[in-house]
């Protein structure tokens, strides 16, 4: 038992030796070893159909056993790599040489299909990945950015000229490297190029800066020229012009070395004083002078009216008025008061005036005219209309100048004046009032004044009429519409 046992470990070692050395790729070795296989079957197998895919079955002391050709194992060598499918995520699982390859499905890969996109995380910096179709995507975490998350406050490094970048929160904060300054180290010695006079600056390897400067310029910052110092006055700026300079002058001032000004002509008039001021001048006027240039005074308007002349005196004015003007700007004359009444013309007239009167009023003032006499009877009011009057009745009074009463009979009322005497509501036979009786009749308002005791008359009877009395020791006037009986 003991010879079997050893040939077929020989002939199973042959086997695997050979299966070592055959190229599978050659068809005519691999015939060669399925020969061989069956040989060994035919010699040794004592359990034909039991292992399978090519397995060789030996006797055991108690039992039976298959010895498997790579890459089958198992008891009847029934399973190889792919049996138990080690391709994760529907990967397909092919037998390769003595073990297997995974197929995997986007985006899976890896030696099972285990690792997709995000496996291992591919974002940086705490961020977080999500599959998106055959790729991903990062959710970044402040103060971080990029496919990845890959940048951040200092990536890429903000800090110029060396300067080292250190995080500070959702920031930065740069370590300048000397002589650089400024928040991100951008601010050296030339950055305000301290280089006058177009001169160029460049650092140094101590740290400093250098100014290269034009001819004619000289000195540190190129400061030293033909402008220095400055020959130009009031503020000029100097400027070489070739090898000489020119002078920018401020506003107000000119000249060669801008050394004139606006006040330089003494513009100013009656000793007044000439101030520079901003881009203008100004002049300080001594009183009573005013105006731009202190031309003008108080008399330069001619404040003094109807021919009024005006002088100085001090510092004020003084006019002196053509009679019959008076005041302080000859402003007073006969029309000043305005004399002339009732829409009068007033007109001066030598050293008095005239009124020119509207009609129908008349007299040195236009005081007379229809309503001066008060024509209407029982507190009628007058009012003149046109070249007349109209009397504006109280009633029950009425006709043209108040006169009637309800229509009917004559009723007079008036005011005594101070040289007549007047006899009121004139509708009674006799009148004892005149030292004699005498028997009147009256057909419209009269109006009768004494201007001493009658004791005789006259008359004249009419309706409507005038009427005159002379009496023996006086003169009685009477008015129209009185018949004397």
């Amino acid at each position: 038992m003991m010879k079997k046992e050893v040939l077929i470990f020989t002939v199973f070692i042959l086997l695997v030796e050979c299966k070592n050395v055959i190229n599978f790729n050659d068809t005519k070795d691999e015939k060669n070893l399925d020969l061989l296989s069956e040989l060994i079957k035919e010699i040794t197998d004592p359990c034909p159909e039991l292992c399978q895919n090519g397995g060789v079955c030996v006797a055991t002391e108690n039992d039976v056993m298959c010895i498997c050709t790579p890459p089958y194992f198992g008891k009847t060598c029934s399973e190889d790599p792919c049996t138990r499918n080690p391709c994760h995520n529907g990967g397909k699982c092919q037998i390769e040489r003595d073990g297997f390859v995974c197929l995997c499905k986007s985006p899976y890969r890896g030696e099972n299909c285990t690792l997709d996109p995000c496996l291992p995380n591919p974002c940086e910096n705490d961020g977080k990945c999500k599959i998106s179709g055959n790729g991903f995507n990062c959710t970044c975490k402040n103060p971080y950015y990029g496919d990845t998350c890959e940048f951040g406050p200092c990536e890429p490094n903000p800090c110029k000229n060396g300067g080292e970048c250190e995080q500070d929160g959702e920031s930065f904060n740069c370590s300048c490297e000397s002589p650089f300054t400024g928040r991100t180290c951008e601010k050296s010695p030339c950055s305000l190029n301290p280089c006058q006079n177009d001169g160029k600056c460049s650092l140094t390897n101590d740290l400093d800066f250098k100014c290269t400067c034009n001819e004619p310029f000289s000195g540190k910052t190129c400061e030293k020229g033909p402008c220095t110092p400055n020959p130009c006055k009031n503020g000029g700026h100097c400027k070489a012009s070739g090898n000489g300079t020119k002078c920018l002058c401020p506003n107000a001032f000119f000249g060669e070395y801008c050394e004139q000004d606006l006040c330089s002509k003494m513009p100013c008039k009656n000793n007044g004083t000439c101030i520079i001021e901003g881009s203008d001048f100004k002049c300080e006027c001594k009183s009573p002078f005013i105006g731009k240039i202190c031309e003008k005074d108080l008399c330069s308007s001619n404040p003094c009216k109807n021919d009024g002349i005006c002088k100085l005196d001090g510092s004020n004015f003084k006019c002196e008025c053509k009679p019959p003007y008076s005041g302080k700007e000859c402003e007073n004359g006969p029309c000043s008061s305005n004399p002339c009444l009732n829409n009068g013309g007033c007109k001066v007239e030598g050293n008095t005036f005239r009124c020119k009167c509207v009609p129908p009023f008349a007299g040195k003032h236009c005081e007379s005219g229809p309503c001066l006499s008060n024509p209407c009877f029982n507190n009628g009011k007058c009012r003149v209309t046109g070249l007349n009057f109209k009397c504006e009745c109280q009633p029950p009074y009425q006709g043209k100048q108040c006169e009637m009463r309800n229509n009917t009979e004559p009723d007079i009322s008036t005011t005594t004046t101070t040289d007549s005497t007047i006899i009121r509501n004139i509708t009674y036979q006799n009148i004892t009032e005149l030292t004699h009786s005498y028997n009147w009749t009256s057909s419209e308002s009269t109006i009768f004044t004494s201007d001493e005791n009658a004791t005789t008359a006259t008359e004249r009877n009419s309706t409507n009429g005038l009427m005159s009395t002379t009496l023996e020791e006086g003169k009685l006037k009477s008015f129209p519409g009185v018949v004397l009986q």
